[in-house]
């Protein structure tokens, strides 16, 4: 694995916009199904994970935590060496903590699909990924 050096200044904020950009992507997409099942609901019928109940609060739950926390994290690995007027302290622990959050919003969406859920509105997650999001939240801290 390269040292802290190798890694290029703004690696983190690339690869945030890039996973962004992606889960805006797939959010949009869900929002498409979300919004096709509800004027037409028999499409897709014989798919159980594609109905609404299933599909609606992993596009919610999917642009909220996954879009938008890449867009803002993005524009903090942007702004801060530039505002600051120096350099991260390590690229390579934003990049790190990237990828482990898109691991476990992936792994909250496949749950959430497979009908592993809370049941609360807008904290679907059932409590283990609870546990893992709030960990990621903070790692940043």
């Amino acid at each position: 694995m390269a040292s802290n050096k190798e890694i290029p200044n703004g690696t983190a904020a690339k690869t945030a916009i890039i996973s962004s950009v992606f889960w805006l992507a797939m959010g949009t997409t869900l929002g498409f199904v979300t919004s096709l099942k509800l004027s037409y609901p028999d499409v897709l019928s014989g798919t159980p994970y594609l109905n609404f109940g299933h599909i609606r609060p992993v596009h919610v739950l999917t642009v909220i935590y996954a879009w938008i926390s890449m867009a803002f994290a993005a524009a903090m690995y942007y702004m801060t060496p530039v505002l600051c007027g120096t350099k991260l302290w390590s690229e390579r622990l934003g990049v790190m903590n990237i990828w482990l959050w898109n691991l476990g919003i992936m792994v909250a969406d496949v749950s959430l699909d497979l009908g592993m859920s809370s049941g609360r509105e807008y904290s679907d997650f059932a409590w283990p990924i609870d546990i893992y999001v709030i960990a990621f939240i903070l790692v940043p801290l």
